[in-house]
C-alpha cells in the first residue's frame, strides 16, 4: 500500500511541476538602454549598458570573434596594417552602406571584424600562425562611433590565446591607444567589452554557464518595402547562448539550443521530431510585428519555442507582449518541461551565414559549420521560383568552413541558399542588388 501511495504522489508532483507556467517580464528599459542576460533555470537577470561599448571581444578558445556595437558603423579600410598611420579622413569618403560590416545573427563567432574571413586559418581581422599559435592582425578598419566620432583601428594580435592587443587612434593620428585585454582575467565569459572613447574595458555579462538567453538589439535581414529588398536592420529580439567553441582548430557546440515549433503541433508538447538548431537567432525577433494602424506591437499566435539548457532541461516559451522603446519589456510565458526527448543539434546540422548580404556584385561568401557524424552534405542556390541556380557537394568535414560562390551573373533579386546535411537543411536568404 505504501508503494502505491508513494507512486501516486510522485505522479501528482510530476504533473504539477510540468504544468506550472509562469509569466515573465524581462526589460531592457526605456530606449532599450540595457542588454539583458537571462537564466531560465534560476530566473536571474544580469543587465549591462547597450550603448557604452564599441567592441565585444571573445574570451572563448581560439574563435577570435570580435563584434561591433550595432549602433557603430564598421568598414575595412585596407588589407595591410602597415598602412595604418596613413589612413585619414579621406578614406571614409568612398565607403558605402553596401560595404558595411555587420555581426552575424546566426553565430557569435562571426562578428563584424570576422565577416571577411576566407579560410580555415583566416579570422577576418588576422591570420592564425600554426608555429607561434598567435593570430596576427592584417587589416585596418574604420569605425564611426554612435556619437559620430571616427576612429581607425586594427587588432594587432591575439597572443597565444592569452591576450588581445588592440590599436586605435583618431583619423588624424592623434590620441593613439594600445589596449591589452587578457583573456585569463575573464575565464568563463563569452565576451568582454571595450569603449573606444574612454578606453575602458567593461565586464558586463555573466559567465557563459550562468545565462541561456540574451535580450538585445542586433542587425538582422528585414524586408524593406520601400526598396523591395532584404536589408540589415537593427531589431529588438532574443538570442540564445549557443556557442561554437574552437580550441586549437577543433570546433564543438555547447550552450543553449532552441526548437521552433508551430503552435498547432504542440497541443501535447510533442516536439522531439523538431531538431534543436544552432542559430543564435532561432527565437530572434519575428514573434512580433508592428501594427501601424493601432501603433503597437502584435504578437504571433502561431509559434512556440523550446529551449534546451546545457543541463538538458527544456523550457517552453510563448511570447505574449512587447513594449517597444517605451519600456523595452519582453513578456512571455515560461514552462519547465519534464520527460523530454532531445534531438542532438550537433549531429549533422549546418550553421549557415552569408557575407556580404546584400551584395552588389554577386560575389558571395558562404560560411558554414557542419556537426558530427556527417554522411552527406551539399549546398544549393535557388531563385524564388524554386529553380536550382547552382549546386555543389561539400566535403564531409566537421567545423567552420568557408566557400566563395563563382560569378553566376545573377540579376538583382532575392535568392535562397540551402545547406543540406544528413537529411536536415538550413536556409539563408541572399539578396543581390
Amino acid at each position: 500500500m505504501k508503494n502505491i501511495v508513494f507512486t501516486v504522489l510522485s505522479l501528482l508532483l510530476v504533473s504539477s511541476t510540468q504544468a506550472q507556467t509562469v509569466r515573465k517580464t524581462v526589460s531592457m528599459g526605456a530606449g532599450y538602454a540595457q542588454n539583458v542576460w537571462y537564466n531560465l533555470e534560476t530566473g536571474v537577470e544580469t543587465k549591462g549598458t547597450a550603448f557604452g561599448w564599441d567592441l565585444a571581444v571573445s574570451m572563448r578558445g581560439f574563435d577570435g570573434a570580435i563584434q561591433v556595437n550595432p549602433f557603430d558603423t564598421l568598414y575595412r579600410a585596407v588589407n595591410n596594417i602597415a598602412n595604418f598611420t596613413s589612413v585619414s579622413a579621406s578614406d571614409t569618403l568612398p565607403k558605402s552602406a553596401t560595404r558595411q560590416l555587420f555581426n552575424s545573427d546566426t553565430s557569435w563567432v562571426l562578428g563584424g571584424f570576422n565577416r571577411t574571413l576566407t579560410g580555415t586559418f583566416d579570422y577576418g581581422w588576422g591570420t592564425y600562425n600554426q608555429v607561434t599559435n598567435n593570430v596576427v592582425g592584417d587589416s585596418t578598419y574604420l569605425i564611426k562611433l554612435a556619437n559620430g566620432t571616427w576612429k581607425k583601428i586594427y587588432i594587432e594580435k591575439l597572443s597565444f590565446d592569452t591576450s588581445y592587443f588592440i590599436k586605435y587612434a583618431n583619423l588624424d593620428g592623434s590620441n593613439p591607444q594600445t589596449v591589452e585585454i587578457n583573456k585569463k582575467t575573464y575565464i568563463g565569459k563569452n565576451f568582454v567589452y571595450l569603449n573606444l572613447s574612454t578606453n575602458a574595458i567593461l565586464d558586463l555579462e555573466p559567465k557563459s554557464s550562468d545565462w541561456h538567453l540574451t535580450f538585445q538589439r542586433y542587425h538582422s535581414p528585414v524586408f524593406n518595402t520601400a526598396t523591395n529588398q532584404f536589408e540589415p536592420f537593427i531589431v529588438s529580439g532574443v538570442l540564445s547562448n549557443t556557442v561554437l567553441s574552437i580550441t586549437r582548430g577543433i570546433p564543438s557546440y555547447n550552450g543553449s539550443f532552441v526548437a521552433k515549433v508551430t503552435r498547432k503541433d504542440t497541443a501535447s508538447d510533442v516536439y522531439a521530431s523538431t531538431p534543436f538548431v544552432t542559430s543564435i537567432s532561432a527565437i530572434g525577433s519575428d514573434w512580433k510585428t508592428y501594427d501601424y494602424a493601432n501603433f503597437r506591437y502584435a504578437m504571433s499566435d502561431s509559434t512556440t519555442y523550446f529551449v534546451k539548457t546545457p543541463t538538458n532541461k527544456v523550457y517552453k516559451l510563448i511570447f505574449k507582449d512587447f513594449g517597444g522603446a517605451t519600456n523595452g519589456n519582453f513578456v512571455f510565458s515560461q514552462e519547465y518541461m519534464l520527460g523530454t526527448s532531445i534531438k542532438d543539434p550537433n549531429d549533422g546540422v549546418a550553421a549557415l551565414a552569408v557575407s556580404p548580404n546584400p551584395t552588389t556584385d554577386g560575389q558571395v561568401q558562404i560560411v558554414y559549420d557542419l556537426g558530427k557524424n556527417i554522411q552527406s552534405a551539399d549546398f544549393q542556390l535557388f531563385d524564388l521560383s524554386g529553380k536550382t541556380i547552382y549546386a555543389q557537394k561539400l566535403p564531409n568535414t566537421e567545423g567552420l568552413q568557408a566557400m566563395t560562390l563563382p560569378y553566376l551573373g545573377l540579376n538583382s533579386g532575392i535568392y535562397i541558399g540551402r545547406i543540406h546535411v544528413n537529411g536536415q537543411a538550413m536556409i539563408q536568404k541572399i539578396v543581390i542588388r
